[in-house]
């Protein structure tokens, strides 16, 4: 991925439902989960683990709504 995928993927973040949202921010994550530098490296866990949350916490909720 590109550095202006990556900036494009951004902008659109905002405009998209979750699932089209996450899948932006997999993307980049995915991008720079492939740098060299430990700071990016560690930050980039980081991120991931918050990554992980969200999606959790989205299907809960859809699983939520599935049972009303």
């Amino acid at each position: 991925m590109e550095t202006n995928e990556i900036t494009n993927a951004l902008i659109k973040l905002s405009n998209e439902d979750d699932t089209k949202n996450l899948e932006n921010v997999q993307k980049i994550l995915d991008y720079y989960r492939k740098s060299d530098n430990p700071k990016i490296k560690e930050l980039i866990y980081k991120e991931y683990n918050r990554f992980a949350e969200t999606v959790n916490k989205i299907i809960k909720k859809e699983q939520k709504k599935g049972e009303n």
